[in-house]
């Protein structure tokens, strides 16, 4: 009888679906915009992968290399435009004018695996282009005037560059303010800017507002990709999961290939009832994206709930640990699927590990307790079922496990009261009353005894009549009650 008074190991970190559906960051658009008081140039790029062992550099190249794309695009631009015709100086000098002119904002970062993505854009505040035609004349007067000089020391001939460097920049404010119109004009009821409204609003939590915002996109731009999903993302953290699906599937029929949209469509499938589906969109994710860790991680967690499929979830965790190897949740979870396919002595490595990484985890020790109770470690069971229950007095299973490894361990005692507290936490859980009705016929109160099986049999537990008729206690059941 010792077996059935397990419940089964956790099958996720935390006992709950966080991890499953993790946030996911938006796509954003590169545009030309001007907003109120400033003009700006902004484009998104993409940092390549430096390495495995690497990623620690990713943010520090991708700050490195967005700061010359950004000058490179000004620097285009600027050469481009026809205001800019009259101007004679090399690269080289309009990109200094562009280094004081303007500064560059990081907008967004993110880290996908081995990929860092970074936006930024480069910004000059158009109030400051007032008055730069008024202090021209005086500039170049200065510079004439210490050109002049020759017997001027090194540091004023460093106060002539940068001087010379000063009017150029106040040239190209004058020129640029005079595009500020035209270029409101461009930005007008653009999509993006609908997209970032809705990106604005979903920061603060204004779902509803949200999902106006890149409905509005969605209606300047059928096939805004970036939309559907972000829209998606919303419905999805507003629970509204039919909707969410809709818009990731949409997403998909624009951009098949997207492994994006597949893993957050599989997270909806999963919030929605239909694993099959989502674990079918997580395989098509790892097909794309064979080191996507959060399509391998998502896919073992739903094989688990589903009980199944074990050495794919074993093959996906370890994937995910090779990836995050200082994360804790996936030596947990391979913990509980090596427990399912029976190795617990390789469990009790990864929970270990799990304990290590993160000791202020209850479910780290609560299933580090189930595979040493499986292993007779009865008094290092218990252990951890108190420590767990240190962490979070209010969990039934570990009340309930450590009630179990008591009576192994002949402190019965101790045991009633372990399920009298699993009760008291689920009046509705039926397995508690049996175990606790077993203590009592053990110490000869069949009153009690007979009081907790009825109570377990009212509330539909089979197990409840066996029980009643192995100790001699069915004859005095209420009539309705026996089956």
């Amino acid at each position: 009888m010792a077996s059935d008074l397990f419940n089964g190991d956790r099958d996720l970190a935390s006992g709950n679906n966080q991890y499953i559906l993790a946030d996911i960051a938006f796509y954003l658009s590169a545009a030309r915009s001007v907003f109120a008081g400033s003009f700006t140039y902004q484009r998104e790029f993409q940092g390549d992968a430096i390495g495995e062992n690497r990623l620690d550099g990713l943010r520090e190249k991708a700050l490195e290399r967005i700061d010359k794309l950004l000058l490179e695009e000004l620097i285009t631009y600027l050469r481009e435009d026809p205001a800019m015709k009259s101007f004679s100086g090399s690269k080289d000098q309009l990109k200094d004018v562009a280094e004081r002119l303007l500064k560059t904002e990081i907008m967004e970062e993110k880290q996908e695996e081995r990929n860092y993505y970074l936006k930024a854009r480069m910004v000059g505040d158009l109030e400051s282009f007032k008055g730069a035609s008024d202090v021209l004349e005086e500039l170049e007067n200065k510079v004439k005037a210490l050109e002049n000089a020759e017997h001027r020391a090194a540091e004023v001939i460093e106060e002539i560059e940068n001087l010379k460097k000063e009017i150029e920049v106040a040239k190209v404010r004058i020129s640029l303010s005079e595009e500020e119109p035209e270029l409101e004009i461009e930005e007008k009821d653009s999509p993006l800017r609908e997209l970032e409204k809705g990106n604005a609003f979903y920061e603060k939590g204004e779902f509803d507002r949200a999902v106006d915002a890149y409905t509005r996109a969605i209606g300047l731009d059928g096939g805004y990709v970036q939309a559907y999903v972000n829209r998606g993302i919303v419905h999805s953290r507003s629970r509204d999961y039919d909707e969410a699906i809709w818009d990731f599937t949409r997403a998909l029929e624009l951009e098949p290939e997207s492994a994006f949209s597949l893993i957050n469509r599989g997270n909806a499938f999963v919030m929605s009832g239909d694993a099959e589906k989502a674990i079918e969109d997580f395989g098509r994710a790892i097909d794309l994206m064979p080191d996507s860790g959060e399509a391998r991680y998502n896919r073992s967690i739903t094989l688990l709930k589903q009980g199944r499929a074990y050495q794919t979830a074993h093959e996906d965790l370890t994937r995910f640990i090779r990836l995050h190897p200082d994360e804790f949740r996936g030596y947990l979870n391979r913990g509980i699927t090596l427990s399912n396919m029976g190795d617990q002595v390789a469990a009790l490595e990864d929970y270990d590990r799990a304990v290590q990484l993160d000791p202020s985890d209850a479910s780290a020790y609560f299933n580090r307790g189930n595979s040493r109770l499986k292993l007779g470690k009865t008094f290092d069971a218990i252990e951890d079922y108190s420590r767990a229950l240190s962490l979070n007095a209010e969990e039934r299973d570990a009340f309930y496990n450590r009630g179990f490894a008591f009576v192994q361990a002949g402190e019965m005692e101790k045991a009633l009261e372990d399920f009298t507290a699993a009760i008291d936490l689920n009046p509705l859980e039926t397995g508690a009353y049996l175990r606790r009705g077993w203590i009592y016929a053990q110490t000869g109160n069949a009153p009690l005894a007979e009081e907790d099986w009825k109570e377990a049999h009212r509330l539909g537990d089979e197990n409840a009549q066996a029980y009643l008729e192995s100790y001699g206690y069915a004859h005095g059941m209420d009539p309705d009650l026996i089956t």
